[in-house]
Formats: C-alpha cells, sequence, structure tokens
C-alpha cells in the first residue's frame, strides 16, 4: 500500500495479546514497506515500550478488523485532545 498524499493518517496500537515481533511484521505488511531486519528491530523495540504507530486510515482499519487493537487520532484543535475510534483489546 503506497501511501497517498493528503491521505488521513491515524495512530494505531496493537491489540496486548500481539507480541512485538508479530506486531512490526503486520505494520511493514499493511503499509508495504520494505521488510529488512533493521525496520523490523526499531518496529519491535518502539512497539515492546507500548508506542503506537502513524499509518494510513485505510491500513489501520484492515488491521483492527483482522486483529483487533485501537484506532485513534488527535485532533486539530490546538489542546492536542484524541479521538478514540473502536477499542480492541490495546493497553
Amino acid at each position: 500500500m503506497k501511501i497517498k498524499q493528503g491521505e488521513e493518517r491515524v495512530m494505531y496500537k496493537f491489540p496486548v495479546h500481539m507480541s512485538a515481533g508479530e506486531a512490526a511484521w503486520e505494520y511493514m505488511r499493511a503499509v508495504g514497506e520494505a521488510r529488512t531486519e533493521r525496520r523490523y528491530n526499531q518496529l519491535k523495540f518502539l512497539l515492546e515500550h507500548g508506542w503506537s504507530v502513524i499509518m494510513p486510515r485505510s491500513a489501520a482499519e484492515k488491521l483492527q478488523n483482522e486483529y483487533g487493537g485501537t484506532l485513534y487520532r488527535r485532533n486539530d484543535n490546538g489542546a492536542g485532545h484524541i479521538t478514540v475510534y473502536g477499542k480492541g483489546g490495546a493497553a
């Protein structure tokens, strides 16, 4: 999946039952990123420490439908509030 200019991006938090390694591979698969060991290790480290990943909305919805997790985005109201689109077992 190639990220199109102007496409809405959201934050996605993988469900807690997925290992960080599995989540890293699924992220790379969903966004069509090259599956390199270096990138895998970077993503795995971030996911192990509870980070969310930013991706196109369509890819995040696909992952949410397959695995669960939480899809959210930061509002552009200057206050930085977060809107949760759906809950699916994220920590």
